[in-house]
């Protein structure tokens, strides 16, 4: 019983986006009579709400349309909230069309590779400069907390990694990476 009340509101959502789907259509008729472009337009001017409009993106993401995609998502403001969905969309997409002229998947390095090349667009960043995937704030508590103790413990790990959004793996592997900086000029 539980799993109809979690799938409910999802049906619902799609139900109101199919529905709008229809107007949107009626709507990109009149737009054509005035001779306007679709791409010009965000679907927030259909009266979309945010989830429709991350449902759409969603569609044109599973059906490969990376273009409609990237459209959707430049063209439309979303809240902070839905910014990791839509980031991760973002670069997934990338990454698809990227690995489909490869014709191989792409390893850390080409993915690392495509967000340089297609940075998050400002409607779905918060503004925040990452470096290596650290964001600067992350980047600063680690070095504040290197600077009083070089060698966290499993617990301060933890709490790290709470306070920085970070994996406790990241958060080790930030340390033993930071030694090792710090021990490498001493042995030259």
């Amino acid at each position: 019983m539980p799993e109809q009340t979690c799938e409910r509101p999802q049906a619902i959502k799609l139900a109101l986006f199919l529905l709008t789907m229809q107007c949107l259509s009626f709507a990109r008729n009149i737009m054509n009579g005035y001779q306007l472009s679709a791409t010009m337009i965000p679907y927030s001017a259909y009266g979309l709400s945010q989830e429709q409009v991350e449902a759409k993106a969603l569609i044109a993401f599973h059906q490969g349309n990376f273009q409609e995609l990237y459209r959707i998502i430049e063209s439309n403001n979303f809240t902070a909230e839905s910014h990791p969905r839509m980031q991760h969309l973002w670069f997934e997409g990338h990454y698809l069309e990227a690995e489909s002229l490869r014709g191989k998947p792409l390893g850390a390095v080409g993915k690392y590779r495509m967000r340089r090349k297609f940075p998050l667009p400002r409607t779905i960043w918060d503004g925040e400069e990452t470096s290596y995937c650290f964001k600067e704030k992350s980047r600063v508590v680690l070095r504040q907390w290197y600077s009083q103790d070089p060698y966290p413990s499993l617990p301060e790990r933890r709490q790290l990694a709470e306070q920085t959004g970070l994996s406790t793996t990241q958060v080790r592997h930030w340390f033993q990476n930071r030694r090792q900086r710090d021990k490498a000029p001493e042995t030259k």
